[in-house]
């Protein structure tokens, strides 16, 4: 009989072990999986950001070649001046970004490249915030556009949401400007108060 109770504890000892390494590994893969996709949506959402600039631009674009040709149908002239967002690694390891806007008013930043991040990362967030420090006067968002954008983009990660709304925030998490398929969600189909 004690032999079949030592039998006995040591089976539940180990299957208690066999559980709670198996609790401990789906813990952990579950957390390996959520970093990954928070990981892929913040890249999806860097993304979509620049994309929707060269959307933007382009559309910017056209609408002054219009407008250039409409003037030149009149016989008037236009004074134009060319936009533009540039960047350099200068040689105290900085990276300069120059842009120009619309009015003709050239902006120069300076930002110190930390040695711990991507040289890379770094240099497409400072054009990102000049380009849209040059653009955000001149060319208004276009969210649905936006929207389309961002669900490609989660697409070329394999991630498929049943629903995206973009809204523009500034630093302070502050709407600037909201979405109205955020007001009316389609999935639990209710209205959302614009404040909540």
């Amino acid at each position: 009989m004690k032999r079949f109770k030592t039998i006995s504890t040591t089976f539940i000892v180990v299957i208690a072990a066999i559980f709670a390494c198996n609790v401990f590994y789906l813990v952990s893969l579950y957390n390996s999986i959520r970093s990954n996709v928070e990981h892929d949506v913040m890249t999806a959402l860097a993304d979509a950001d620049i994309d929707d600039m060269w959307e933007r631009a382009d559309r910017a674009n056209r609408a002054a070649v219009a407008a250039k040709e409409a003037y030149i149908e009149n016989g008037d002239s236009i004074t134009e001046h060319a936009r533009s967002v540039s960047g350099i690694k200068d040689d105290e390891g900085n990276f300069v970004t120059t842009s120009t806007n619309q009015k003709g008013e050239t902006t120069v930043n300076k930002t110190a490249l930390r040695r711990d991040r991507s040289y890379s990362n770094q240099m497409v967030n400072d054009m990102s915030q000049q380009m849209h420090e040059a653009m955000d006067p001149f060319v208004d968002f276009n969210l649905s556009i936006m929207d389309s954008i961002v669900i490609e983009r989660l697409a070329d990660r394999h991630i498929y949401p049943d629903f995206v709304a973009v809204e523009v925030i500034d630093s302070d998490a502050e709407i600037i400007r909201g979405n109205i398929h955020i007001y009316y969600c389609p999935l639990n189909h209710k209205k959302a108060s614009p404040t909540s």
